[in-house]
Order: structure tokens, then sequence, then C-alpha cells
């Protein structure tokens, strides 16, 4: 009996796949299948793991389904259950009756469920490695740019900023391959080699480099009228924008006369206020400007290790009541650390607002205002 195997490793969907299992198996696979287009990837993980000891090893597609069982375990935070598939590939998937036809991607794969349960250098280097190999090869594949991505933070959270620019450009050229539907992970991957690049060098470059970068995400959001996928985009904006505030303050712009393109990359276009939380009433009437009043807490910086002496931008979607109470905050963006926004999280709900200098009289009052908060360490 022949069954189709819903595949997503190396596709975009689910494609049809010819195995010759028998029919206790047939039933595992289906029930696989259904929680994958379902994107229940607990579930389809397992499934696999049920499926797995029943299947006949020599069967002509067994290494296809051990790489998607392996991929699909990763999607559901499984990395031991992904290890033991990824583990047969590396270690018989040569030796098959059917050898495994991406051997790169089946090594990318194990070494990255090994880097998912440590933070250690040497399994960074693994899956650098195995990465660079892959690299090498052609195709396309969603597992290397997942990996490349993980690879990424950790080299990021353990402060080796080499390994972190390499992992961006894998992420970047494996990318090539993949459709328009990644760019928002290709925004997130060149703004990753930028700020890897400044942390190395603190270059003009860098900053001019993530602003171009910024001008070029808020452009697409303005194109897009999906809102789900402009507040994607929208995400990475303000991460973008973030970073290039505190690379303009790290060059100390204002004394070398470096222009704060933090104030022209809107220029000539809608506000961003107005793109993502237009204020309600009369379009032709201009949005009121709103400042803080009174903060009585300031945030606690993280260590000096994690800050490298960088001051901390949080951007946050603020909503207000009419006396200018605050009623939550969504985090938009930060840099250069997630520690800082959490700090900047326990404090918000004790500011206040108010009504900014040169607001007009009858101004439109927003419900969600966007705020741009830094903190010095």
């Amino acid at each position: 009996m022949r069954t189709g195997l819903c595949r997503v490793g190396l596709a975009l969907a689910c494609v049809a796949g010819l195995m010759g299992f028998g029919a206790p198996a047939f039933a595992d696979i289906k029930a696989f299948n259904q929680a994958v287009r379902a994107a229940d990837f607990r579930a389809a993980s397992i499934e696999a793991a049920d499926t797995w000891p029943e299947l006949d090893k020599s069967a002509p597609e067994i290494a296809v389904v051990a790489r998607e069982f392996a991929w699909v375990s990763m999607l559901a935070g499984q990395p031991a259950a992904a290890e033991v598939y990824s583990r047969f590939l590396v270690d018989q998937g040569a030796d098959l009756p059917t050898p495994d036809p991406t051997p790169a991607v089946s090594r990318v794969l194990f070494e990255w469920s090994g880097l998912s349960k440590t933070s250690a250098p040497e399994a960074r280097y693994r899956l650098l490695v195995a990465l660079q190999q892959r690299a090498a090869a052609l195709g396309r594949d969603l597992i290397s740019v997942r990996a490349s991505q993980l690879l990424f933070t950790k080299a990021w959270d353990a402060g080796d900023y080499v390994t972190a620019g390499k992992a961006a450009d894998l992420a970047l050229n494996v990318m090539t391959q993949i459709g328009p539907e990644y760019d928002v992970e290709r925004f997130w991957m060149r703004r990753g080699r930028i700020s890897a690049s400044f942390m190395k060098t603190q270059s003009v470059e860098s900053y001019n480099a993530v602003y171009d970068l910024a001008g070029e995400v808020y452009g697409a959001i303005a194109t897009t009228t999906d809102m789900k996928v402009r507040e994607r985009f929208a995400t990475e904006y303000f991460n973008t924008v973030a970073w290039g505030d505190v690379m303009y303050t790290a060059l100390r712009g204002d004394k070398r006369g470096i222009p704060d393109r933090g104030l022209t990359v809107a220029r000539g276009r809608p506000p961003m206020n107005e793109l993502l939380y237009p204020a309600p009433g009369d379009p032709a009437l201009a949005r009121c400007r709103i400042s803080l009043a009174k903060s009585t807490r300031k945030p606690d910086y993280p260590s000096p290790q994690l800050s490298n002496g960088l001051n901390g931008v949080g951007v946050y979607a603020v909503t207000l009541s009419a006396d200018g109470r605050y009623q939550k905050a969504q985090l938009l963006g930060s840099a250069p650390h997630a520690q800082f926004a959490t700090a900047l999280d326990k404090v918000l709900p004790t500011w206040r607002w108010e009504l900014g200098e040169g607001s007009a009289a009858g101004c439109r009052m927003p419900t969600v205002q966007l705020m741009t908060l830094q903190f010095l360490p």
C-alpha cells in the first residue's frame, strides 16, 4: 500500500511522497499528515514517535520520513526526539538501500537539535560547520534557515559576535532560494549581520547600513495592506530603528556631526503612528503629541557584561486613557538586549503622560501612542 508524506522541511507545503508501508503504518502516517496540515506540531511529533519503531527502515523513502520527523520535532520544541531521527540519518543515511538525498541538511538537523539543548561553544561551532557545508550545496530548505537563526541567537546571547555574523550570512545565503514570504526573516538576518558587525567595529558604516535597512522595511510596511503582514514588518522596523538609536549614541553622533537619521527615516512618508495606530477624528486635524509627564521609578539596567556600555532603547505602543493614565503597553522593538525592555515593563505602569507642547487646539487624541524610551547605563 502506498501513501503520501506531508513534507515541510524542504518545501513550504505538503507534497505527495511514495512510501511502501503496510496498513498499520499507513494509518499512523495519515495522522501525522493531518497534524502537520493543522500546524499542530506537538501532535505530529507524538504521531512520529509512535510510528517510528514500526516503520521498515529499508523502505525507499525512510530517509525522507526520518528527516521530516526530525524537522517537525524541532518545530514542536522536542530536540531530544529530533536527535533520534537525525542521528539515524547521520549514522546510516549513506548506507540505506535508497541513500539519504540531503546528507548536508541531515547533519544540520542533528547539530541543530544538539545546540537546542546547550549553549556550549563547541555546539555552536559544530552547527556552524554543518551550515557552511550545507551552504556549499544547491537546493532550498527551511531547516537550515531556522538552524541559522538559532545559531545567531545563541551566539549573540553569548557575546560571540563573529559567529553571530557568520550565522546571519549563512541564513541569508539559504534564503536566496526561498520566496518573499520570508522577507521578514531576511530583514531580521540583515539587521543581525549589521548589528554583529557594529559590536565588533562600532563603525559609521554600520550605522548608515542599519538606517538604510530601516528605510526598506518602512517601505514594505507602507505598501502592505494585509495588517497581519504589516505588523510582522513593523516588529522588524522597530527593532531596526532601536538599533539605530543605540548606534548613534555609541558613536557620539551629536558630538561628531553625524546626522541623526532617526529624525529623517520617515521624511516624506506617512507617520508610523498613523500607519499602525491612527488617531480617531478628522484626518485633516493634526495628531496630538504625547510626552512623558512624570516617572516615579527608573528601570534597572542589565549587567555591564550584557550592555557593553551601550544605552538601552525600547519602542512601545502605549495605550492611554483620556486623562493620561497608563492602561497597557506592547513592546514593539528593543536594542541592544531584550533584558532592557523587560526592565522597562516593570516600571511603565508607574509613569504618567501629558499633552505635549505644540499640540494644536482640537488635535486628534490618540488612544495608542508610539513611545521610544532610552536609558543610559
